[in-house]
């Protein structure tokens, strides 16, 4: 017990990754270990034991997608930095659409000519 709480293995979230993990619930206990840096609370041969039988291939898949998910983020920063260094864009801001006005409400676009009913 006392290596548990050393180790900082004594939270429910360490417990629930480990059942989970005994349950072959491997792609949930990925998410759980990934994402939120929980270490299962299993020896070390039933870990190694999962590890061959299926939670090293969903391990990696999980991995591999948080590298390219944190490649990409950086590369469209860096583009933005660049496109900022280098002046922005050249076009002119087009007016957002407005859901309220649309042509048969829009009058504006007929100031001076006056509006003609058509009845």
């Amino acid at each position: 017990m006392n290596k548990l709480v050393e180790e900082g293995r004594n939270n429910l979230e360490n417990l629930w990754a480990g059942h989970l993990i005994e349950r072959g619930l491997y792609d949930k206990a990925t998410f759980i270990i990934t994402a939120e840096n929980v270490r299962p609370n299993l020896h070390r041969e039933m870990v190694q034991h999962h590890m061959d039988n299926g939670l090293r291939k969903y391990m990696n898949q999980v991995i591999e997608r948080k590298t390219s998910i944190q490649q990409n983020r950086l590369l469209k920063e860096g583009v933005f930095a660049i496109n900022s260094l280098l002046g922005g864009s050249s076009k002119k801001n087009k007016e957002t659409y407005n859901g309220f006005k649309d042509e048969l409400t829009d009058w504006s676009k007929y100031k001076g000519q006056g509006v003609r009913l058509f009845i």
